[in-house]
């Protein structure tokens, strides 16, 4: 069996007499696919080699050597600095870029000579960055920091003499808010070393950890859990196995006690080494190796198939991180033999010898319980991606780039990843989950939903921009004529650019309006959409469905026969059902709610009864009904509720509920495990007036959904601003009139 190395070493070929390759360094550092000059490749080695010499890959071509120098001339900065460069011309580094590259070509491999002899053979990559790719708003912050809503840049010379990393967290610190729970540290140039993880800070109890918190020293208050170090930009990807696997390591693996503690901190060779964590090479404190059998127990033993998938967090793995409890970490086996395993390879065949069976009852015996159990654990998490530039800060192909491979993080289905020699499918941090944990890599939070109101008769929209619930006038606060009178107004993410926009699908005439730049104004359907998309009578719906792309896509329900039609993959064109959906999951008369149920982060369906009070929930989102046990049929509330939805406890996954408008009721179920537990654990109360309308929204930004009501009749709102289920006074809670009788209440992140 070849073991590929979880951790990134590009040195093919050992240093021999103190030669080594230090960095790597591309002027620029990102080159556009389109460049028409040439660029610089500079590689900073150690020792007195007789030559350094790249063997050039040109795309479509055969290989070339082309000698680097320390001149002082045709590139390189300065004579005998140990700085070799060579100057290449630009198309042939950045030509030729294949989809599974992901941003990464292969140029050749970097030679140290001895006379005749190489002795150190190292892999260069180009990264590479199309001209097409979104162009995030670059902010400057100081002279030596700037960021995009994903990216932090800071520029710090002195860094690349001491590797500090609490020297540059604390310059993060004191430009941005403590509310990231791990930072990604990022180098550039590209230095010849592998990427890892550090704890700052453990809270978690039973996982062979200690207690610990060195927050303060990183400039945290006591936010940070932990940072991940990538000395070489070219290895950082959030869709790679590496940046799931040193994210990982905040809770895997301490287990310090046999059978475990062979594999710290990684896994032994075994069944939970088949996952994102792997073995360590050559036993406890070994660099991390990929395991890449799918081990099964069959008559006569365990039998050893090749993963054909993409790798995900095992069972045990989950349990450590706080994802699922101990009753659902099936039995798990370690090879007693681990070279002989290896040896033998992943064919499908019955491996019959010594194996040591563990559970996550062991773990128990040995550790004790986790503390805090799963139902207390958090599951939401946020990191910032901080990019160290040693030569000035980045431009904005770089910011571009550095941008799109981190919000990588956060997509939920599997795609092509390019990692040093090795190319796979990898997957962001919900996918390797199994949609139980989510990650946030935003560097600038978003704004807190706030306030509107829609007059349907007069098309005008009325938002509380900056959310203070107050009218402060326009351009401040927003009011609109868009639309037509009489639709139904619909707000969306359109554009990703992480606020909401207004639209309106008119369901006499089954089209869409959608505002794509946010200005109020209707700027024709090349700047702004004019879709049609579903049937008069039709109810809109707006959700995330495949999780990728821009946040929010279009749908409709059809209230007449149950059915769903759904922009899949979000271009606004009808692509067919091997592309886009249309389903019917329903019966006439129900009413359509859209979650993310299992907390996957995609968008998924699911119907309301309002005569019988049923709901019908496509929990994992495969649009096929698969019984209760995957799915969920359930009566929550009565015979004419209104079905509400959110995340009432902030876990990261949506919750159902109901509200009665002739009583002002809510029955919400709060621990989201579809059966009402007492008021103790799920809420039933009265907050509002007979006739309001209920509304859901995070209104302080603390990632949970709370109540409000909206009167109708006269435009007044009562919201329940700290989520706390109890009217604490204007103060505390919100009382306002905002809107006009007659109006829709609306909710978004302006």
């Amino acid at each position: 069996m070849s073991v590929r190395p979880l951790l990134a070493i590009w040195l093919a070929v050992s240093a021999l007499q103190g030669q080594t390759v230090v960095y790597s360094n591309w002027k620029p550092s990102v080159i556009p696919s389109d460049v028409a000059t040439s660029v610089i490749l500079e590689a900073k080695v150690t020792g007195s080699p007789t030559r350094v010499a790249l063997d050039f890959q040109v795309f479509g071509q055969p290989t070339t050597t082309v000698d680097l120098n320390d001149s002082g001339t045709n590139g390189d900065v300065a004579s005998g600095d140990g700085v070799w460069s060579v100057t290449l011309p630009g198309q042939q580094v950045a030509g030729g870029l294949q989809i599974d590259d992901v941003y990464r070509r292969f140029v050749g491999f970097l030679r140290l000579y001895q006379g005749a002899s190489v002795v150190v053979s190292s892999n260069i990559f180009a990264q590479i960055v199309d001209p097409s790719a979104p162009r995030p708003a670059v902010v400057s912050d100081a002279g030596d920091v700037q960021h995009t809503n994903y990216v932090i840049n800071v520029w710090n010379a002195s860094f690349f003499n001491t590797f500090n990393i609490g020297a540059i967290s604390n310059r993060v610190y004191q430009l941005f808010p403590d509310t990231f729970d791990f930072l990604a540290v990022v180098w550039i140039p590209d230095h010849f070393q592998n990427r890892y993880h550090f704890t700052v800070r453990n809270e978690v109890q039973g996982i062979g950890q200690s207690i610990s918190n060195n927050s303060a020293a990183y400039g945290s208050a006591g936010k940070l859990k932990g940072i991940n170090v990538f000395p070489s930009s070219g290895f950082f990807d959030g869709m790679t196995t590496g940046y799931q696997h040193e994210t990982g390591h905040q809770w895997v693996s301490f287990l310090n006690q046999a059978p475990f503690a062979v594999g710290v901190p990684h896994w032994p060779v075994s069944s939970m080494a088949s996952g994102i964590m792997g073995f360590s090479i050559g036993g406890m404190g070994g660099q991390g190796g990929a395991f890449p059998c799918v081990v099964t127990p069959v008559q006569g033993g365990l039998q050893l198939s090749p993963r054909v998938s993409a790798a995900v967090f095992t069972d045990l793995d989950l349990y450590l991180m706080g994802l699922i409890p101990s009753g659902q970490v099936g039995t798990n086996y370690i090879f007693n033999d681990p070279n002989g395993v290896l040896a033998a390879g992943c064919t499908g065949q019955v491996y019959a010898g010594s194996t040591t069976a563990v559970s996550a009852s062991d773990v128990i015996s040995l550790f004790g319980p986790r503390i805090p159990a799963s139902s207390g654990s958090q599951r939401r998490f946020r990191m910032a991606t901080v990019v160290v530039s040693r030569d000035g800060l980045l431009n904005a192909d770089a910011m571009a780039l550095f941008s799109l491979l981190t919000r990588r993080a956060q997509e939920s289905q599997p795609g092509f990843v390019h990692e040093g020699l090795s190319k796979y499918t990898g997957g962001g941090w919900a996918f390797s989950t199994g949609g139980r944990g989510s990650l946030d890599t935003r560097v600038v939070a978003l704004p807190t939903p706030s306030i509107g109101a829609f007059n349907s008769s007069q098309a005008a929209w009325l938002l509380d921009t900056n959310g203070n619930y107050t009218w402060d006038g326009t351009p401040t606060d927003f009011y609109h004529v868009f639309g037509s009178p009489n639709s139904i107004p619909v707000v969306g993410d359109w554009t990703g650019d992480g606020t909401k926009n207004i639209g309106e699908f008119n369901s006499s005439s089954g089209i869409w309006l959608l505002d794509m730049n946010g200005n109020g104004v209707w700027d024709g359907p090349v700047v702004d959409k004019q879709v049609s998309w579903g049937s008069p009578g039709d109810i809109p719906v707006v959700g995330n469905w495949n999780g990728l792309g821009v946040p929010d896509k279009i749908g409709t329900f059809n209230p007449g026969s149950g059915s769903w039609l759904l922009d899949y993959n979000g271009n606004f064109t009808w692509d067919g059902t091997g592309t886009d959906k249309f389903v019917v999951w329903g019966s006439p008369g129900d009413k359509p709610v859209v979650g993310d149920w299992n907390g996957s982060g995609t968008a998924k369906i699911g119907i309301f009864n309002p005569t019988q009070g049923w709901w019908l929930l496509d929990y994992n989102g495969n649009y096929a009904w698969e019984g209760a046990g995957t799915d969920r049929f359930l009566k929550w509330g009565s015979p004419g509720d209104t079905p509400v939805v959110g995340d009432w406890t902030g876990s990261g996954t949506t919750k159902i509920g109901v509200f009665n408008s002739a009583q002002a009721a809510w029955l919400l179920d709060y621990n989201g495990n579809y059966a009402w537990d007492g008021a103790g654990t799920d809420k039933f109360l009265s907050w509002g007036s007979s006739g309001d309308i209920p509304v859901v929204g995070d209104w302080d930004g603390s990632g949970a959904s709370k109540i409000a009501v909206f009167n109708p009749s006269q435009g007044w709102w009562v919201i329940d601003y700290n989520g706390n289920y109890v009217w604490e006074g204007a103060v505390t809670d919100r009382f306002l009139k905002w809107g006009s009788p007659g109006d829709t209440p609306i909710v978004g992140r302006w």
